[in-house]
């Protein structure tokens, strides 16, 4: 099995350049899988007293810690939603060099905050395993419930029959474990750890460290600052990153709405049925300064094009300035019976993306409210 197959897997949609991670509150509770770590390395020192060094990774709304012993390589990638936990945020693990192993952990929380319904929770699980049974020796695999305190876990690991009496190629493992966790609070953990020995260290070490994950969230700093209505009945909403407007008649949805991503919807729309016309606003970070927009607006195509790829449907944009005076990207996705326009603020190593989704329904207004949105935005530290 390569890394490339589950890295595609989960991070074709994870490089997406306008997603970011924004969750509320969730880990912390340890699982207790019976998995046997090495006594002691060839440093003389132990594992535990390897794990016991903590790595702090800080994001927009809060911060993961995990256990990962000193040398080992932690990478981090913004994420996009996952059906039922809205955005993610992925880490990826690799040893040391000289070292062979890899570890790509996904941290979400679900929709509602809570533990994920069980049947949902394995359809999930199955539809993971799912991609992985062609090349698997397990036919069925064995899939183990590991102990968890506040919540349910399981595991399974596969053999590449491939690479049954083969070396491996560097980028290719002989094994790779799904693993799946959900807690009480909301927190929803998956990872795909790839490793040629079972009983290696490098292996123990990535277990361990899903199963050492502690999340801390930020509360909603927005959640205290309350709109403001202009003359003409528009409604101003101000947020951590910026202040924009939105036209009269439109609402904030909570429902969807989160930490760094607020969905809005016409206030007579019935949402009970199927999906309706919406418009979100959300704030992001890329490595890009102001200087560089060319090369985000490359960057944000690729993506796309990348995105849509087997899907079908046509892309096309154009660059512009708001009425504020901000450069402006939009770019816009046909894809059957469904329009996004994706508006791109460019800030300095940050966007705001207003992102529109035209289900062609009776909201025919929803590209000019959009736009108003857009042009209506100014950064905090503009105003």
């Amino acid at each position: 099995m390569s890394t490339g197959t589950v890295k595609y897997k989960w991070l074709a949609v994870v490089l997406s350049a306008a997603l970011i991670l924004a969750l509320s509150g969730c880990g912390g509770a340890k699982n207790e899988t019976p998995v046997a770590l090495p006594e002691e390395t060839e440093q003389g020192e132990t594992m535990a007293e390897r794990n016991d060094r903590r790595v702090t990774i800080g994001f927009q709304a809060g911060e993961a810690g995990i256990a990962v012993p000193a040398g080992w390589e932690i990478n981090d990638f913004e994420a996009s939603p996952l059906p039922f936990a809205g955005r993610s945020y992925v880490l990826e693990i690799l040893p040391p060099q000289g070292e062979k192993g890899a570890a790509y952990i996904t941290i979400a929380k679900t929709w509602g905050g809570g533990l994920l319904p069980k049947k949902e929770f394995d359809s999930f699980f199955d539809y993971q395993m799912y991609s992985l049974l062609e090349i698997a020796v397990e036919k069925p695999p064995v899939i183990n419930e590991a102990n968890l305190a506040g919540g349910y876990a399981v595991y399974s690991t596969i053999t590449d029959a491939s690479l049954v009496g083969q070396t491996p190629d560097p980028d290719d493992y002989l094994y790779v474990t799904t693993y799946m966790a959900s807690y009480n609070d909301g927190c929803f953990i998956h990872a795909s750890l790839f490793s040629d020995d079972l009983n290696s260290e490098s292996y123990s070490v990535m277990f361990g460290a899903v199963s050492s994950i502690e999340v801390n969230f930020h509360e909603d700093s927005d959640a205290g600052t309350a709109p403001r209505q202009t003359a003409e009945g528009n409604i101003v909403f101000t947020k951590h990153f910026g202040t924009y407007e939105v036209p009269a008649g439109w609402i904030e949805w909570d429902k969807y709405s989160e930490y760094g991503k607020y969905f809005y919807i016409r206030s007579d729309v019935d949402t009970s049925g199927k999906p309706k016309s919406n418009v979100s606003v959300e704030i992001g970070k890329n490595r890009y300064s102001l200087g560089e927009a060319d090369l985000f607006k490359d960057a944000i195509r690729n993506v796309l094009l990348m995105q849509m790829q087997g899907a079908g449907g046509s892309l096309s944009g154009y660059g512009s300035d708001t009425e504020q005076g901000y450069i402006l990207f939009v770019w816009e996705i046909e894809t059957g019976d469904v329009t996004d326009r994706q508006y791109y603020i460019v800030g300095d190593y940050q966007f705001v993306m207003v992102h529109e989704t035209d289900f062609h329904d009776e909201i025919t207004e929803i590209e000019e409210v959009s736009r108003f949105i857009a042009d209506s935005f100014v950064w905090a530290e503009d105003q």
